[in-house]
């Protein structure tokens, strides 16, 4: 007799209903036509009609369940649900192993459809899960061990490839891998209380256990599985894990309350226009920390003529560079554009000595900053620079005046001090 395998198909992005679909599903896998089956196939009587077979077929399997399935024969099951999402199932018995070619072919013949195929050969295993897509295996997964007491909940335990491959939201997902926690220590709590463990007829092992221990444990796991359960509850990842839309319409918010920041400091700021890049050199002189949403507003050198695409200064017909056109601008930056900056010197540099463009993240979310000369144009010119040098330095003194005392404000030496800041970098993200 034949090693049973036990098969759940899911169907993931399927749009009709699951009941049709089983007929082009069992055509693709098996080349079994549903609706004109030879039931003698299967052992039974010529008298039976294969035009209705499939019907009664599926009748037996919800009254029933697995005890009537047959073997090459797609039951439909109770669809796959956690936390909103679903998709439907499909129940299937095989010989010796499970149905990894059938799921090939079907895949081929409805390449939009993702299939997750969840198998156990009885009785001693293997089992595992396989996720295909257009003929292609996206991932598996194969483990030893079966239904023996200790095999699944602590020799071979998994997590379901399946929720990977569902439509969930971040959030959702976080909110998945508390209740894989939770089903951990349900299985744990479920081999104590498995008559195999409690009452094991192979001597001495139940008399060996140690059986205040063994209350102890149950009470242990019993109460963290409670307290888990409660403090799930109480979890929410909505707002904190955010999808692509969430963050692209609330790094719009985050640019306004930029601006709104700058024009209630009363400086003069300066932002990146989408599709182009502003090009920019860092000023020697006070900076502002801001701790109320973690913003260090930095004085620059801002390049009015520079090529408003790649930042930098192409030659004339002569061969000669037009002469810079600036103004004091400051910027407003967050911790990860710190970073960013700090990045961009060689290691005998400090972001001084460089220039450097700036513009919107390609993705649309952040900004993107390119070190675009080894040198600080500005600082090749003396008469300019001495200009440059005396202007920030008198913006600088009145900065600082504006701002200070300002609660939540920290006024800072220069650049290189943010990063230093007590309390300003470990305490606040972007």
């Amino acid at each position: 007799m034949a090693n049973i395998c036990k098969n759940t198909i899911t169907i993931i992005g399927l749009q009709e209903a699951p009941e049709t679909f089983v007929k082009a599903l069992s055509k693709a896998m098996f080349g079994i036509d549903l609706d004109a089956m030879d039931p003698t196939e299967w052992g039974e009587n010529q008298s039976v009609d294969g035009t209705t077979w499939y019907s009664i077929l599926t009748d037996e399997f919800r009254r029933e369940g697995v005890y009537s399935a047959r073997y090459g024969i797609l039951n439909p099951k109770e669809p796959y649900s956690r936390l909103g999402v679903t998709a439907p199932r499909y129940y299937l018995e095989t010989k010796w192993k499970p149905p990894i070619d059938e799921i090939f072919e079907a895949s081929k013949t409805f390449p939009e459809l993702t299939f997750h195929l969840d198998w156990w050969v009885l009785q001693d295993g293997p089992a595992g899960e396989l996720v295909v897509k257009n003929g292609e295996v996206v991932e598996a997964v194969r483990r030893l061990g079966s239904w023996y007491l200790f095999d699944w909940p602590l020799l071979y335990p998994t997590v379901s490839l399946l929720p990977a491959h569902m439509p969930y939201t971040l959030a959702q997902r976080g909110a998945l891998r508390i209740e894989d926690a939770i089903q951990t220590i349900d299985g744990l709590r479920r081999v104590l209380d498995d008559d195999r463990f409690k009452n094991s007829p192979h001597t001495p092992f139940s008399e060996c256990r140690d059986s205040e221990k063994t209350e102890k444990l149950q009470a242990g796991l019993a109460a963290l599985h409670d307290s888990l359960v409660d403090q799930a509850k109480r979890l929410d990842f909505k707002g904190v894990f955010l999808e692509e839309r969430e963050l692209t319409e609330r790094h719009a918010r985050v640019v306004e309350a930029d601006e709104a920041l700058m024009q209630s400091l009363g400086v003069e700021p300066l932002f990146p226009v989408h599709g182009k890049a502003v090009r920019f050199a860092i000023l020697p002189f006070a900076v502002a920390t801001i701790s109320a949403n973690c913003r260090a507003i930095v004085p620059v050198v801002h390049y009015l003529n520079a090529d408003p695409i790649s930042g930098t200064y192409k030659k004339q017909p002569d061969g000669s560079v037009p002469p810079i056109e600036w103004e004091i601008r400051y910027l407003c930056l967050t911790r990860t554009d710190i970073m960013r900056i700090k990045n961009l010197p060689d290691d005998d540099q400090t972001p001084f000595d460089i220039d450097i463009t700036l513009a919107h993240s390609a993705w649309g979310i952040g900004h993107e900053f390119r070190r675009v000369s080894k040198q600080a144009r500005w600082k090749k010119d003396p008469e300019l620079a001495k200009g440059a040098d005396l202007m920030a330095a008198e913006m600088s003194d009145a900065f600082a005046a504006k701002l200070a005392g300002r609660p939540g404000v920290t006024i800072l030496d220069d650049f290189q001090d943010v990063e230093t800041a007590q309390g300003w970098a470990r305490a606040h993200g972007d």
